[in-house]
């Protein structure tokens, strides 16, 4: 198959922190090209269980197709090892913190290094895991007595990237209708208590 034909607009490489050049981020940052980079995968282990070398995923979406020669220029201006056509944009992007691979190191969403406008969590995003981050925060209300919604939200902001963005996009109703409702259950079942 020729070069011309395997054109598209999505690629993806590794990058060994070794043999990157130093200022490497400000090169993405410098092609104004939308991409991803991984969080640092160094938990990562092979079929025997034996711990991989450490690498970053970079995924690229360029405006218009590319040739894989085309690509690889990019590429090797980071010392990327590898020039994958990718399938599906989303696939890929949830596979750079092992979103769906429950048996491998699971990667935290929101160190994701954006570039060229490229947002993350628009990609990534699925009715599911919406429905799976309200029951997870709906979860931690109920174990730890958060009656107040700034409460959640600070939380959210400094511990879990996806619950945040998932409270500023679409979530937050649902969340303070939980937190009024059982902040009223819990103040209602306690004073039937101490009048018992």
């Amino acid at each position: 198959m020729s070069d011309s034909a395997e054109r598209t607009r999505n690629f993806a490489t590794v990058v060994y922190p070794e043999s990157a050049p130093d200022h490497w981020l400000d090169i993405l940052h410098d092609l104004h090209i939308p991409c991803f980079v991984s969080p640092l995968h160094d938990k990562d282990v092979d079929a025997k269980g034996k711990p991989k070398k450490s690498h970053y995923h970079v995924q690229f979406m360029f405006d218009n197709v590319k040739t894989r020669k085309q690509a690889q220029e990019v590429i090797s201006k980071i010392n990327g090892v590898g020039c994958e056509n990718l399938n599906s944009v989303r696939a890929y992007a949830r596979y750079l913190c092992h979103l769906d691979d429950y048996d491998k190191q699971l990667y935290d969403t929101g160190q994701v290094i954006q570039f060229g406008g490229a947002n993350y969590s628009d990609i990534i995003g699925s009715p599911s895991d919406k429905l799976l981050i309200l029951r997870e925060m709906k979860r931690f209300v109920k174990e730890n007595n958060i009656f107040f919604y700034c409460d959640l939200v600070d939380y959210a902001e400094e511990n879990n990237s996806m619950w945040f963005d998932c409270l500023c996009n679409s979530g937050s109703y649902f969340m303070k209708e939980y937190i009024k409702s059982f902040a009223y259950k819990y103040e209602r079942e306690k004073a039937e208590k101490s009048n018992q």
